[in-house]
C-alpha cells in the first residue's frame, strides 16, 4: 500500500480534490451565490483533500492495487511471453539392403 506510485496518485488525487474545492467555493462566492471568505474556501478545500487521502488508504485493500475504487491500478501490467524455438528436422538414412 506504500508504494512510491500508490502515494504519488494518491497525493495528485487529494491536490487535485483540494483545488477543485477551492476553485468552486471561490466561483460560487464571485458568482454571488454563496459568501465565503478566502480562508474559510481553504479549511474546507483542505478538509477535502484530507478525506480524498483517507478515501484512497480506505480503497487500497479493494480490487486492483492502487487508490481508485473505480479499477485504476498503479501496479504495472505483467506480460508474459513465451518464446518457442522452431524444432530442427534432422534427415533419417534409410539403410540399404
Amino acid at each position: 500500500m506504500f508504494e512510491k506510485k500508490f502515494l504519488q496518485a494518491t497525493v495528485e488525487r487529494a491536490l487535485k480534490t483540494f483545488v477543485q474545492t477551492l476553485l468552486a467555493l471561490l466561483g460560487t462566492d464571485a458568482a454571488g451565490v454563496l459568501s465565503v471568505d478566502i480562508l474559510a474556501a481553504a479549511q474546507v478545500a483542505g478538509a477535502s483533500a484530507l478525506l480524498s487521502v483517507l478515501t484512497s488508504f480506505a480503497s487500497s485493500k479493494v480490487g486492483v492495487a492502487g487508490p481508485s475504487l473505480a479499477g485504476e491500478s498503479v501496479a504495472p501490467e505483467v506480460v508474459t511471453v513465451e518464446v518457442v524455438a522452431p524444432v530442427k528436422k534432422t534427415a533419417v538414412k534409410k539403410k540399404s539392403k
